[in-house]
């Protein structure tokens, strides 16, 4: 042990196993306490051959390095360096890149020829699908959720979206205020809201003519600018 004069620390070594991201443990336990293992295995396609990783090995690397921060099948390489974190999550291997890109592709539908997914694959940044969640605030409670597939437009559908929220509503209650990004400023989501008396908030661009025509609004309108 090496007493620190100056600062109030101390410096000291050790042969214990350490690893960076230990705070993934946390969230591989919720993985478990949810039972993520046992329904990949049970719902997902096995392995093509008795060398192949099982559905759950393959599945909980993915989540894992997407929630460490990792963008591609490349960044799973990283934990094989993470020995003391995969020993203490019980994970025995870690899925290669190519074995975990060949999955995702099998994940399609033949039948339909629905195509696997690609959102993954060797340095691309795309994501294979478009969430789009409905939450009431009070509570907060999730009304409807949509996962939308990559190449679809985050404007596609806004007003269905919020019929469809509308129509998860609690008994006897509705939606009195209605707040969302720029993806909902379109003209019938807008005047949906009008004609039902909802109080609607959303982003848009600041541009010139959006502000000016904001500014002309007689005031006691009930809407305002925030800049």
């Amino acid at each position: 042990m090496i007493r620190q004069s100056v600062l109030d620390f101390k410096l000291e070594s050790t042969k214990e196993q350490l690893t960076a991201p230990g705070g993934l443990a946390l969230l591989a336990g919720y993985h478990h306490g949810l039972g993520l293992r046992q329904l990949c295995d049970r719902y997902l396609p096995p392995p093509g051959s008795n060398r192949g990783y099982d559905p759950s090995a393959l599945v909980e690397s993915l989540v894992l390095m997407l929630q460490a921060g990792g963008q591609t099948r490349e960044d799973l390489r990283e934990w094989e360096q993470e020995s003391p974190l995969m020993e203490l999550l019980h994970q025995a291997e870690i899925p290669d890149p190519d074995p975990a890109g060949d999955w995702l592709r099998r994940m399609g539908d033949p039948q339909t020829d629905q195509e696997g997914l690609h959102g993954l694959g060797m340095g691309s940044l795309s994501r294979p699908w478009m969430p789009i969640l409905g939450f009431l605030f009070e509570n907060p409670l999730c009304l409807q959720e949509k996962l939308r597939e990559g190449k679809a437009s985050p404007v596609t559908d806004p007003l269905g979206f919020y019929r469809s929220c509308r129509a998860r509503m609690p008994k006897g209650k509705r939606i009195a205020y209605d707040r969302a990004d720029s993806a909902s400023y379109q003209a019938d989501l807008i005047n949906a809201r009008e004609e039902e008396g909802v109080l609607w908030a959303l982003t848009a661009d600041q541009e010139r003519a959006v502000k000016e025509a904001i500014r002309n609004i007689p005031e006691g309108a009930g809407y305002r600018l925030w800049i």
